[in-house]
Parts: structure tokens; C-alpha cells; sequence
């Protein structure tokens, strides 16, 4: 963190993660079986600097962290927590390598437990994780173009959204929604001022049609925890409400979460065309790389 991040922050924040930070290297050192003398030859420090950092009188870099993190052998998570203890930002780990079994079955029984009606699961740029046959159903019904919902395990969910490839020809009021979902990206970009994010948000206002006036037209559409979508098919147009729900992984990075979109009903006829599908023929043999499948 800059010297310019740091002034930011009170000097109580300062103090508190200074607290926060000496406190969870005491932790795992003691856990190590380690005296500040054995670890500061370790790192190749001296004992007096392990001491300051412990009492907060001097402030870690993150290469010290790194070095801290090889010499406690931490996970991922472990170390991303000891970052944000000393007010760095924790590294991005959502990505759909990183979940383990127990994980995948866990988010298959929410997708699942949604059906009839579409559900699906994204990492914080996006990327769809793993979705239920509703929503699989939704994007072929939809005749999604260029093999949209074919591509595996490099679908996103920005370009489902932002693509004529994908829904952009199929939603109402495109351009309003479009701008709202700008926003909660650059929301986060400037909260983190992540490689990724940044990259993300570049592509995303590089798609043709983007108003240029999209950060005050956001602000008169603001997405929070949910979201209307409309989406006109050949044979009818049909109404969505849309519930965000955050899910933060145990097992993954701190500050790691991934987003579970569920699709309800807005009406009637998308009530019944959803339970319909559901009974035809061949919606039970659908199949994709990232469908949730029951599990024991």
C-alpha cells in the first residue's frame, strides 16, 4: 500500500490494522513454535523488526507477507486475511479451478433446489460457474448465436448480457440495463483497482452501443440485491425478477465471493411457460460442461 493509501485512513483504522496485523503474525508464529529470534533468522531480519511489526510499530510490505506466507506455509485464504490484517487489498481467487468438490456439490443443491425456474452462478468478473437446466433451457430457447452457450467453461456472464452473440437483441430497455450493470463493475474496479477488473471494464465499454452518458443513466436504473429483465422470444415476451445473493467460500479467498442469480416469475405467462418446459421431453437430457447435476 502507497504511502498516499495509507493517509487515507484515520489513525485509529491505522491502529486498528496495525493491532490486527501484529496479532495474527504472534498467532502463527506461536503456532510454528517459533521465538521472534528463530523467525527473524528465518526471513533474514532482525529480532527487533519482527517485534515492531508484532507491536505494530512498523508496517509490513507485501513482500514481507509473501515471505510470511512461505515460511507458515499459509493457503490461499490464510494469507489473504493476514493481507487485509494489514490493510492490503487480498489477492482475487474465484475462479472455477479452485473449488473442490465439496463446494461444486454444495452450489449444485441451491441450483437445483431453484428449478423450475433458471438459477445460475458467477465469479466476481463474471464468469459463470456453473448453472441449472432452466437457465441452460432459457438460453437455448433464446437461440443463442455463435455457440454462446456452447463454449464451455469460458462463458461470462457480461457477454451473455452485452453481446449480440448472446441476449443484448433479446432484452428490453438494453441500453439502461447495460449501464446498470457498467456501474456495479466500476464500482468495484475503483474499490480495488484490480488487473482484472480494469481489464473488464475496458472490454465491456468497448462493446458498441454503450451509451456515452452511462454513469448518470445508471444512476436512474441502480441494480442493488436485484433486478427486473425482460426478454422478447419469438413466441412471447416474457417478465424476470432477478435475486443477487452473495456467496463467500470458506474454502477460498477472503473478500472471495461468488454471486448466485434467481430467476423468479414476473408474471403469469413466464410462470407457466417455465413449469411447461420443465416437463417436456429431452429437458432432463440437457447437457453442458457447467451443469449442476444432483450429487450424493
Amino acid at each position: 500500500m502507497s504511502q498516499d493509501e495509507l493517509s487515507t485512513k484515520s489513525d485509529d483504522e491505522l491502529a486498528a490494522q496495525e493491532a490486527a496485523f501484529g496479532r495474527m503474525l504472534k498467532f502463527w508464529r506461536s503456532q510454528m513454535g517459533l521465538s521472534q529470534a528463530q523467525l527473524s533468522a528465518r526471513l533474514g531480519t532482525s529480532s527487533r523488526h519482527i517485534s515492531f511489526l508484532e507491536t505494530g510499530r512498523s508496517r509490513p510490505s507485501r513482500g514481507m507477507i509473501q515471505r510470511l506466507q512461505q515460511e507458515f506455509e499459509l493457503s490461499s485464504r490464510e494469507n489473504n486475511v493476514l493481507l487485509q490484517s494489514a490493510g492490503f487489498l487480498p489477492h482475487s481467487m474465484v475462479n472455477p479451478a479452485t473449488m473442490g468438490k465439496r463446494l461444486k456439490r454444495q452450489m449444485s443443491w441451491m441450483l437445483l433446489k431453484h428449478e423450475p425456474y433458471p438459477s445460475f452462478i458467477v465469479n466476481n468478473l463474471g464468469d459463470v460457474l456453473m448453472f441449472n437446466r432452466a437457465w441452460l433451457n432459457l438460453m437455448r430457447q433464446a437461440g443463442m448465436r455463435a455457440g454462446a452457450c456452447e463454449v464451455g467453461l469460458q462463458m461470462n456472464m457480461y457477454h451473455l448480457f452485452f453481446s449480440e452473440e448472446g441476449m443484448r437483441h433479446l432484452i428490453e430497455g438494453w441500453e439502461d440495463f447495460s449501464c446498470a450493470l457498467l456501474l456495479q463493475v466500476k464500482e468495484q474496479q475503483l474499490l480495488t483497482n484490480d488487473a482484472k477488473l480494469n481489464e473488464l471494464m475496458e472490454w465491456l465499454e468497448a462493446y458498441p452501443g454503450i451509451p456515452a452518458n452511462w454513469p448518470e443513466r445508471a444512476r436512474q436504473v441502480r441494480f442493488n440485491s436485484s433486478y427486473d429483465i425482460d426478454v422478447t422470444l419469438p413466441e412471447s415476451r416474457y417478465r424476470m425478477k432477478t435475486v443477487v445473493t452473495g456467496i463467500e467460500p470458506m474454502n477460498l479467498s477472503a473478500g472471495g465471493t461468488f454471486k448466485l442469480h434467481s430467476y423468479f416469475p414476473g408474471d403469469d405467462a413466464t410462470e407457466a411457460w417455465w413449469r411447461t418446459a420443465a416437463e417436456k421431453d429431452g429437458y432432463q437430457d440437457l447437457q453442458h460442461p457447467l451443469l449442476a447435476l444432483a450429487t450424493g
